[in-house]
């Protein structure tokens, strides 16, 4: 019932449907609810199908490349959904899509994608993040930044943190 209803004309019976979906796992239907948020111009319709396959499960099945085309999307809602998809999706390529991500123009896209690599444990992504902390522009971002590095526990990282605060005073 809840495939149907994604289909449906109604705006609030998509957005439900697609809340409705995300309560249960359905692998078989991953590819179709990407399929039709890469179809839809709704904004929140993309963002909650997104939100749904971003489970575990779902996202190791369509991995990386079910979410990338959502990356591009003007909508920072969605940018931010297809992130935690592709974190969760499992695959070693996951840290370079999000270690790219941390360009985004958008500073909540970039939080996203730190909270996601403190979450995953991702030192490459942390690193990355560290290496960027002078011209990040977001006092958001760099805290977030700072936090997801402590609890990593990466020697490499702290060092980074130090030469890079260094640097900053000898300019």
């Amino acid at each position: 019932v809840a495939l149907a209803g994604i289909d449906d004309e109604d705006l609030q019976v998509r957005r439900g449907a697609a809340s409705a979906l995300m309560k249960i796992a359905v692998p078989e239907a991953a590819d179709m609810l990407l399929a039709k948020a890469g179809g839809s111009n709704d904004v929140g319709l993309k963002a909650t199908i997104l939100r749904a396959v971003a489970r575990r499960e779902l996202a190791m099945k369509v991995g990386i490349t079910g979410f990338a085309p959502f990356l591009k999307d003007p909508s920072v809602d969605v940018r931010k959904e297809a992130i935690v998809g592709i974190a969760m999706s499992g695959s070693k390529q996951a840290s370079n899509v999000l270690i790219r991500m941390l360009d985004d123009p958008s500073a909540e896209v970039r939080k996203e994608v730190v909270w996601n690599a403190m979450c995953r444990r991702d030192g490459k992504v942390a690193m990355a993040a560290v290496e960027r902390l002078l011209i990040e522009p977001s006092t958001v971002v760099k805290e977030k930044t700072l936090k997801a590095v402590g609890p990593l526990s990466l020697r490499g990282a702290r060092d980074k943190v130090i030469a890079l605060a260094l640097k900053k005073d000898e300019a």
